[in-house]
């Protein structure tokens, strides 16, 4: 594994140095030929898969965290486009939403959800998708961002959810489906579903699932995790 130690500077988010993860140097994003209509849902953040046991109002952990795989040659700028398991967090990901396609207002449980994309943390320009739609075993990647046809390509688009029981926000790919957003925070699946095989995330696809499987087969974000993260490295002395 490469052996990196990163000092990372970001607004709003404390600096923290990792030795063991690989982190990008800066989070560069660039968005000037990004659609006028979107944007920026979270500040810089961790995306974690199966957040399950995670309670109401509660800044519990996921199970798991996306990274990418490292290249042959050990560079930063040289990461493959395969995404993977990470045990820790290890990358930012820009969760950016283009259309508001639910809108539950600011009661307790209310629900807010938008389709979008994801910014990808180290290459200008890219934007994390699936290597097939509507299939089974289709990978995550990471490939320039495609607005030819004005929107979010179909291979790229994600929604995500937010809900004001909870701190976290829950990502879902969608694809080219029609975005299924409800009042029900926890029925807001698209048929797909994420999946983990070694250090591998796969994604599956069944029309028949128009019921989630539960938050432990989707994606998800939190400013705590970030917070958490950057608190257990300084008390690491790393």
């Amino acid at each position: 594994m490469l052996e990196a130690t990163a000092l990372m500077a970001l607004s709003g988010a404390a600096a923290f140095v990792s030795a063991s993860p690989i982190v990008p140097l800066s989070i560069r994003d660039s968005t000037s030929s990004f659609p006028a209509n979107c944007k920026l849902l979270s500040k810089p953040a961790y995306l974690g898969f199966n957040t399950s046991s995670i309670g109401i109002y509660n800044d519990g952990t996921p199970q798991l965290y996306l990274g990418f795989e490292e290249s042959p040659y050990g560079g930063l700028e040289e990461l493959q486009s395969t995404l993977k398991v990470a045990h820790y967090p290890s990358f930012f990901f820009l969760p950016y939403g283009c259309d508001h396609t639910y809108d539950g207002g600011v009661g307790k449980g209310s629900v807010q959800t938008y389709t979008g994309y994801l910014s990808d943390p180290i290459i200008p320009g890219n934007c994390i998708g699936v290597s097939a739609l509507k299939s089974q075993n289709a990978t995550l990647v990471s490939s320039p961002c495609d607005f030819s046809s004005g929107s979010v390509q179909a291979s790229q688009k994600f929604q995500f959810s937010s809900s004001t029981f909870f701190k976290y926000q829950v990502v879902s790919f969608l694809g080219d489906n029609a975005s299924p957003a409800n009042a029900d925070f926890q029925e807001q699946h698209t048929g797909y579903s994420f999946a983990v095989s070694g250090y591998k995330f796969y994604i599956n696809y069944d029309p028949a699932n128009k019921a989630p499987k539960g938050l432990a087969y989707d994606l998800a974000f939190d400013d705590g995790w970030t917070q958490q993260a950057s608190y257990s490295h300084d008390l690491a002395g790393l």
